[in-house]
């Protein structure tokens, strides 16, 4: 009898979980397709299909936060895969240099602030890690094809 109730309350307990795994989901769905965010996208990347590094904190701020989601447990890196996977790495990847520069400018006396996205450099590490696993590509391959879609990604962002 112990045993089979200790069995529901993991059962329950899974359950649970899944279904705060899905509300957090659907939470940060909206907030990245709203007016506002679409907004932020946009202005993220400048005519040049390059970064605009005064813009682009408010979306590196919205992934920071999904990567702390993952770190803390709240959603699973499988889950992010199948969401936002694809926006991560492209923001992290076309992003590195501006999120250097925004250390910098954080930074107090000379140093970086080395804790400034470091949730999601390590959320897309995983992402890339999974990418390759899924995909059987090798990192160079998978660097290449994010390089060679660059302006058509950038041209999505900014809605045209």
């Amino acid at each position: 009898a112990g045993l089979t109730a200790a069995a529901m309350v993991w059962w329950q307990g899974h359950l649970i979980k899944g279904q705060m795994q899905l509300q957090a989901i659907i939470e940060l769905h909206k907030e990245w397709n709203s007016s506002e965010m679409l907004v932020k996208r946009k202005l993220a990347w400048s005519d040049k299909n390059e970064v605009n590094e005064d813009k682009v904190e408010d979306v590196l701020e919205f992934f920071e936060k999904v990567s702390t989601f993952e770190k803390n447990g709240v959603i699973s890196v499988g889950l992010i895969w199948d969401t936002f996977g694809w926006y991560v790495s492209r923001y992290a990847h076309f992003c590195s240099r501006a999120i250097q520069k925004l250390r910098t400018d954080w930074g107090s006396a000379g140093h970086l602030d080395n804790s400034l996205y470091r949730d999601l450099e390590n959320l897309a590490e995983k992402l890339t890690k999974l990418d390759i696993r899924e995909s059987g590509l090798t990192r160079p391959q998978v660097t290449d094809e994010l390089d060679r879609t660059k302006d058509r990604f950038i041209r999505s962002e900014k809605g045209q």
